[in-house]
């Protein structure tokens, strides 16, 4: 009786491995940018969070973003990397105050923002869907 070489086993499992996937990828990111208004008015200095709904076991990561003077921002994942957008899929919103601590002493001070904002903004009652093509155009009235 004729053996299989142990070799041929690992060459057969890579393979299959290559051909069909080892697993469900890492999510995917795409470009996510909008405008936050507070009682009509563009609001600089908040806080845009988006919060992944998580399912099962799925690593999820957030993103968020800074309002300008226009109230636009554009979302991007935190730490060195910080990939730009959000990850496809449900996300839950949360818009909050920029607080600077010890901004005074910095060479360009950082502003803060004190707009008192609803209950909505900050308890992840909010929701958006994230598609696959992204988002551009994203419009919070508080």
């Amino acid at each position: 009786m004729r053996s299989c070489h142990p070799i041929t086993f690992v060459v057969c499992g890579l393979a299959v491995a290559l051909l069909t996937g080892c697993g469900q990828s890492q999510g995917e990111f795409v470009p996510v940018s909008g405008k936050v208004t507070v009682k009509g008015k563009p609001q600089a200095n908040l806080i845009v969070s988006f919060l992944p709904v998580a399912d099962g076991e799925e690593a999820v990561v957030a993103s968020s973003g800074l309002t300008d003077d226009e109230g636009n921002f554009t979302l991007k994942t935190s730490g060195a990397e910080g990939t730009e957008g959000a990850m496809i899929g449900p996300h839950q919103v949360r818009i909050r105050n920029r607080i600077v601590l010890g901004a005074e002493d910095a060479t360009v001070p950082e502003k803060s923002s004190t707009v008192r904002l609803p209950a909505k903004a900050t308890d992840g009652s909010m929701t958006v869907e994230v598609p696959p093509e992204g988002l551009d155009d994203l419009q919070f009235d508080l």
